[in-house]
């Protein structure tokens, strides 16, 4: 390329400068010189050259320069021939003698190709790093459209089949007929393929451009191509510890792939378990025999695996227990390992603080609170080993204590807890009398079942199982006898002076309640009731233990007053023609009874009056036999038996509506029975038997004849009927009771007296 040089020469003397003597130093050729002021020279290669002037003024003085310059390649650019090819086919230009181009198409696009879609004139400028630059024009005709070109592939490792995708899609209306794929490896005897979706392996590593051309049915092609550097694959290894059911087996990775980190990893360990850790751990939970697989993959994507046998050996795993953790207090620390029979063969190690024991079971005392860490260490017959620490936490222990007094048989046992907890809360207690417990609550309440001198104790346990336990000795009173006997011993009268004795005489005291009011003394008491009824008498005896009884009796206090009356009235009608009569007779009364006199009546016979002298006592039941006997006028099955109380201890009865009593034998017909009392004063009383419900009427006739008042009718029911007759508005005299009854009539005579 023509490279312009100017001379910038200049005279400081004032003189001209009239001749000029360029050497451009280009060895290539024999003539490199010039005489111009301003000369073109072209290098036909590049390098560096040495440029040398030399300047002449007018009056003959000369001077010289020399520089050194480098001359650049300028690029080659060649679009081909003009050419018909297919719309959306690539122009491209093959540049040579540089690198790092810029490109600058007719469209002012500034890829290294351009997409032809109309046909034309098509230039395309290009510039290198030097700044040099070159062009080149070409014609392109349209016919046709182009395919889309395009594959996809799996990820290029070394001796690995890689999978070639087609994803080329074809002009509407069109299909691909044809692919040709060239996978660049030049070293191989045949890298190219025909099929839709080839595969291919790369036998070494390196940078491979892979070409995809397609045809359609129409003749267009495009190409795709892709750089491929193809990587090694890793070199994978894995070792891992003693196999261990339920323990963890650690697993170290081998694997490597120089220039090619980081590495991923993929672990399977046959029973469900995976990771991607470098080295992980695993658990196996079955005693059985695993095929172990590892998978490592390098940066570049390849990847390669490793499959190993693990069996698994039976389960060694380290554990143990222990009893509560108090201070001053013996820990027992039982071993409750896993490990294969016989469980004698392993051995246990112990170590607690800086001492060490071996055995099943071991013991330990701590004197003093805080954490102590105890470790067990098991060591299998079959190589497996386990190891477990524990922190215990070692308590200080509750202190127990506690308030009882002695108390009375009939007093309850409340003893009060006074423990401290030194840790935690108190959540247990346990009190015992003699070694039998008898509450588990803190506040108890207990009602002893014997007296005695009892040892009671408290055993409490805290919310961490710590336990402390204290005694005492109490003694249980037997309680004083408390009874009383009364003067009179049975009935009691108001008015009356009652004497209270206590049975028990060696008591402290003695306290009377009466009336509701209490009385202290020092041994009985008397007391007169004024008024009658129900009262309760209540003695408490306190001994010199302080302990009390009480007992409490009821009496029954009566006035004084007279009533006899007459619970029932039997009749029996003997074969000889007599009439038996008994009654029973209550005495309702304060006042023992000493005599009475009683009748008896009965339908068709005599009356009878008895006079009985004894001692019916208040509340007294006694049946009075009538020693006489009564035979009926005319033979009536259907009679009515009345008795009657007429005086009591040669007295009027204070209550005389119980002192009559009238019984009806037989049910056949209706009878009307003779009236009492008969005389009477002020009223007689007219028993009637009905066999079934009837009106009767019942008129009252002088014996003249002459009815005296209104006939009287009245319902009544079947059965025995005591009718009232008044008789005060009756002068003294006889009359006749006519009693209608249906069809029949019956005629009663009667008396009435003042």
């Amino acid at each position: 390329k023509n490279i312009q040089f100017t001379d910038t020469s200049f005279s400081t003397s004032g003189n001209t400068i009239t001749e000029w003597y360029w050497n451009f130093g280009d060895p290539s050729v024999l003539s490199d010189t010039s005489n111009l002021e301003n000369p073109v020279y072209v290098y036909s290669d590049t390098g560096s050259f040495q440029i040398n002037l030399i300047v002449t003024t007018d009056v003959g003085c000369k001077q010289s320069l020399v520089k050194t310059i480098h001359v650049n390649p300028t690029p080659v650019v060649n679009l081909g021939a003009d050419t018909t090819i297919c719309a959306g086919n690539f122009l491209s230009s093959a540049v040579s003698n540089t690198g790092g181009n810029s490109y600058l198409w007719n469209d002012n696009s500034s890829n290294d190709s351009l997409t032809v879609t109309t046909s034309g004139p098509y230039w395309l400028l290009v510039t290198n790093t030097y700044g040099c630059t070159a062009s080149d024009t070409t014609n392109i005709t349209i016919s046709g459209f182009a395919p889309t070109a395009y594959f996809s592939n799996s990820t290029p490792c070394k001796s690995r089949t890689m999978n070639f995708t087609d994803g080329s899609t074809p002009p509407l209306g069109n299909t691909i007929t044809s692919w040709n794929w060239n996978f660049g490896n030049d070293l191989a005897l045949d890298d190219t393929s025909i099929l839709q979706h080839p595969q291919y392996t790369y036998p070494d590593t390196g940078m491979y451009t892979v070409t995809l051309v397609v045809t359609t049915n129409a003749g267009c092609k495009q190409s795709f191509s892709r750089n491929l550097h193809v990587a090694p694959v890793p070199l994978v290894n894995y070792s891992n510890t003693i196999a261990c059911k339920n323990a963890d087996t650690q697993f170290t990775n081998g694997s490597s792939s120089p220039g090619y980190a980081p590495l991923s990893y993929s672990w399977n360990f046959g029973d469900g378990g995976i990771s991607a850790a470098m080295d992980p751990a695993h658990l196996f939970s079955q005693q059985l025999t695993y095929a172990v697989k590892l998978v490592t993959t390098n940066s570049a994507g390849c990847k390669d695996s490793i499959t190993k046998i693990v069996t698994v050996k039976a389960e060694v795993t380290a554990n143990f227990t222990n009893s509560t953790p108090c201070t001053n207090a013996p820990v027992s620390f039982q071993d409750n390992s896993v490990v294969p029979i016989p469980n004698t063969a392993h051995i246990r190690t112990w170590t607690i603080g800086a001492s060490t024991f071996n055995g099943l079971t071991v013991t330990q005392s701590f004197p003093t609170a805080g954490t102590y860490p105890v470790q067990l260490t098991v060591t299998g017959a079959n190589g497996c080993n386990s190891s477990i620490t524990k922190n215990i936490e070692v308590k200080l222990p509750p202190v127990a204590q506690f308030a009882l007094n002695s108390i009375c048989m009939n007093d309850t046992l409340k003893p009060i807890d006074n423990s401290i907890a030194q840790n935690g809360s108190i959540n247990s207690w346990n009190w015992q009398l003699n070694n039998t417990t008898f509450s588990t609550a803190q506040a108890p309440s207990y009602l002893p079942s014997a007296p005695g001198s009892y040892t009671a104790e408290l055993v409490i346990s805290d919310s961490f199982g710590c336990k402390d336990s204290t005694n005492k000795t109490i003694n249980i009173y037997n309680i004083p006898v408390a009874d009383f006997s009364t003067n009179p011993s049975t009935l009691f009268f108001t008015d009356s002076l009652i004497s209270f004795s206590p049975l028990n005489t060696n008591a402290l005291n003695y306290t009377w309640n009466i009336e509701g009011t209490n009385q202290m003394s020092t041994s009985g008491i008397t007391h007169v009731f004024d008024t009658a009824g129900i009262q309760p008498v209540i003695l408490t005896v306190t001994d010199l233990n302080g302990c009390s009884n009480s007992k409490s009796i009821t009496i029954l206090l009566r006035d004084y007053f007279l009533d006899l009356g007459i619970s029932d009235v039997r009749s029996v009608y003997g074969s000889d023609g007599y009439i038996s009569i008994e009654a029973d007779l209550v005495n309702l009364g304060t006042i023992p009874v000493s005599s009475f006199e009683i009748s008896v009546h009965v339908t068709d016979a005599s009356s009878i009056k008895e006079t009985w002298t004894g001692t019916p006592s208040p509340s007294g039941l006694y049946t009075y036999a009538f020693n006489s006997k009564l035979k009926q006028l005319k033979n009536n099955p259907n009679y009515i038996t009345c008795v009657t109380i007429e005086s009591v201890n040669s007295m009027n009865d204070a209550n005389s509506s119980n002192n009559n009593l009238c019984i009806a034998k037989g049910s056949n017909h209706s009878t009307v029975s003779d009236p009492f009392p008969n005389p009477g004063n002020d009223h007689t009383v007219l028993p009637i038997q009905l066999n079934k419900e009837s009106e009767i009427t019942i008129e009252i006739i002088d014996l003249l004849g002459q009815k005296l008042a209104e006939p009287q009718s009245m319902q009544l029911q079947s059965g025995l009927s005591l009718v009232n007759i008044p008789l005060s508005l009756l002068n003294q005299g006889h009359y006749l009771l006519k009693i209608t009854i249906g069809d029949t009539v019956f005629m009663k005579k009667i008396t009435k007296v003042n």
